[in-house]
């Protein structure tokens, strides 16, 4: 069967590693002394960006001073260096397995810094699943611009077209469309009202991987044991 797609581009948070509401609340401790009380839908809707980013959307909306500002900042550099592991959905290593085994050419594109996001991968041993790394020290312009996408195309000597974005947020929906890539959603952090753009919306792992069993040569079965929803 001839693959629909000739790559495929995972987001990080939320996608490959599921951090749950981990980032949230952290982010939520945080900013607190600040006198912000940090919503979970406005969190979430900065996701894709990396955490300098972050610091300067929540500085600006809040209308923090720059002595504050200059506070969050340290605050947020000194808390990186001591982050939770997340969890690796046993239906995203599978799927990682069968595509390399397939010959799709994959990315992983993250607004994540080059230092967390490889932390993780070496941990899980996930590295060596992805044909390249895209991170924010990859681009100049953050999702939702199509500048991380693109790059990762250029990497992989793949049209946009050809190329399908797995993603869990609404900056990064916007990213991998002004690209003009395909783009199916997960409901890991954001509802599927909230990630209309995306062309499919998936609620769990195991529901993406039998859409790409149908589009790619892909097994007929998932073999390991999972969960269907991607609350659990």
């Amino acid at each position: 069967m001839r693959a629909k797609f000739k790559a495929i581009l995972f987001d990080f948070d939320g996608v490959v590693a599921n951090y749950g509401d981990n980032h949230f609340l952290r982010w939520k401790k945080i900013t607190a002394p600040f006198g912000i009380s940090l919503s979970k839908r406005y969190f979430y809707s900065l996701e894709g960006l990396s955490s300098d980013h972050i610091v300067e959307e929540i500085s600006k909306n809040h209308n923090l001073s720059l002595c504050d500002k200059a506070r969050f900042v340290k605050v947020i550099s000194n808390q990186s260096r001591s982050r939770q592991l997340p969890k690796i959905d046993d239906v995203m290593r599978l799927l990682l397995e069968k595509l390399r085994a397939a010959g799709i050419k994959t990315a992983l594109v993250t607004g994540g810094s080059k230092a967390r996001v490889t932390g993780v991968l070496d941990h899980f041993q996930l590295t060596n699943f992805f044909t390249t790394l895209i991170f924010s020290d990859s681009y100049t312009n953050p999702k939702p611009s199509p500048e991380p996408y693109l790059a990762a195309c250029r990497e992989l000597n793949c049209a946009p077209e050809a190329a399908l974005v797995i993603e869990n947020a609404l900056l990064g929906v916007q990213s991998a469309k002004s690209a003009g890539c395909p783009i199916y959603a997960l409901t890991t952090t954001q509802s599927a009202e909230e990630l209309y753009e995306a062309d499919r919306i998936f609620a769990s792992y195991s529901q993406l991987y039998e859409a790409l069993e149908s589009e790619i040569s892909l097994p007929s079965k998932v073999k390991k044991p999972y969960s269907n929803s991607l609350s659990s």
